[in-house]
């Protein structure tokens, strides 16, 4: 299983079918540094290629699995894109499982995914990634679309249901520092505006040492009882 990383959290498995340097180039981005850093045959090649072949090692996946395709590069930047159908036709036929695609490139989403496949946005609350950008999520259709606000960097005021989300993540930059740590009062008005679209929240674990020290009621806002919310949109 050296293609594919256990639980992140919100996915069971995390694959990459397209290797290389993301071209977006968000300088918090983890595997960037990591290219800089040249930690693993991985990481050494930059280059933007196509390796099919990570899905094989899917072997080990349970029927239901959510798995997370291209946690280390944006499959919808037009330097990436070129392979992102024929993944698409894979996870379609691959109906066992919940395929995951999460994107800053969202005018680039085809307009229409298979069943098993949930579609996000990644937002950050920087001047440059608004929330206006957002209409191609709007415009395509998936069974479960989402915006994940991690690393959440600024405030941000997102009209969930003009938009037809159904799921939101929220999460600090990593490593975690009180420098780039959001202010409480933002992740409270996302999980606010999340509840009154009755949509699901889940809250990284990173965020759990800003949440325990609010009070009651807003901290049971916020967790089941001293467990995090971290909610999964049911598969349909």
């Amino acid at each position: 299983m050296n293609n594919v990383k256990k639980s992140i959290g919100w996915a069971d498995w995390t694959i990459n079918p397209v290797k290389g340097l993301c071209p977006v180039g968000c300088s918090y981005c983890y595997a960037r540094r990591a290219y800089g850093r040249n930690c693993n045959a991985t990481f050494k090649d930059k280059s933007i290629r196509y390796t099919p072949e990570v899905f094989i090692d899917l072997y080990k996946a349970k029927p239901g699995d959510r798995i997370f395709v291209g946690s280390t590069i944006d499959l919808f930047h037009p330097l990436a894109s070129m392979w992102t159908n024929e993944i698409i036709d894979y996870c379609a036929r691959a109906r066992d499982f919940t395929f995951i695609f999460l994107t800053k490139c969202p005018e680039n989403l085809p307009k229409e995914f298979p069943d098993n496949c949930w579609v996000g946005v990644s937002v950050d609350g920087t001047p440059e990634n608004s929330p206006m950008s957002l209409a191609g999520l709007r415009d395509c259709n998936a069974k479960v679309k989402f915006i994940s606000f991690e690393p959440l960097l600024g405030h941000v005021n997102v009209p969930f249901k003009l938009i037809g989300v159904n799921w939101v993540i929220i999460g600090r930059q990593t490593p975690v520092s009180q420098k780039t740590s959001p202010k409480i009062e933002w992740v409270k008005e996302i999980v606010d505006a999340a509840d009154s679209a009755k949509m699901p929240v889940f809250l990284k674990s990173n965020l759990e040492s800003l949440i325990t020290h609010m009070t009651p009621p807003e901290y049971n806002k916020m967790c089941y009882g001293a467990r995090l919310r971290q909610e999964i949109p049911e598969a349909k």
